[in-house]
């Protein structure tokens, strides 16, 4: 069976809108492992607070922000699921907001095979020289018409894996 990643990021104190997505995530099925990619960091604590209880298979995660001021945490982080190695970052200090060149070149000196990243409060999905980059967007931004409550990665057993972005409803 496969296991289910789901990040969020960019919440800039709409927890309502963290909140959502998070249910939205699990009415959608399954969670493995929940990633925030940053800006918003005390409301993500606030808001998975109440998880372990209601959803007890969740690995919670999170990396910091350019504006989580005063929290404490890591910037980048890397981990494995079902044998794909991933890598996750804000963003901010690999200059995401023009190329994503510096957070590829970060994956690969991790052989990472995934790597998530915030910060552009656009949702994407790239896959170059065997990396494959995504961006959830931003759960605050839900009045873009293209906004996404969250992205999806699903890791197969055979360490092959999918990737979604899900919109709001």
């Amino acid at each position: 069976m496969g296991k289910r990643i789901v990040a969020l990021s960019d919440s800039h104190g709409a927890r309502e809108q963290l909140e959502r997505a998070i249910e939205l995530a699990y009415a959608a099925g399954r969670v493995d492992e929940l990633l925030f990619l940053g800006d918003g960091v005390r409301e993500w604590e606030q808001a998975v607070c109440y998880l372990p209880a209601q959803y007890p298979q969740a690995s919670c995660r999170y990396v910091l922000g350019n504006n989580d001021f005063g929290c404490t945490g890591q910037d980048e982080i890397l981990f494995e699921v079902n044998g794909v190695r991933i890598y996750a970052c804000h963003g901010h200090w690999v200059g995401v907001k023009t190329s994503l060149t510096r957070l590829m070149f970060k994956a690969m000196q991790h052989q990472a095979k995934i790597a998530f990243y915030g910060h552009t409060h656009v949702s994407a999905v790239e896959e170059s020289g065997g990396v494959t980059t995504v961006c959830p967007g931003s759960v605050r931004d839900t009045y873009r018409r293209t906004s996404c409550a969250y992205a999806e990665v699903i890791v197969s057993d055979d360490s092959t894996f999918s990737v979604r972005l899900v919109p709001w409803e």
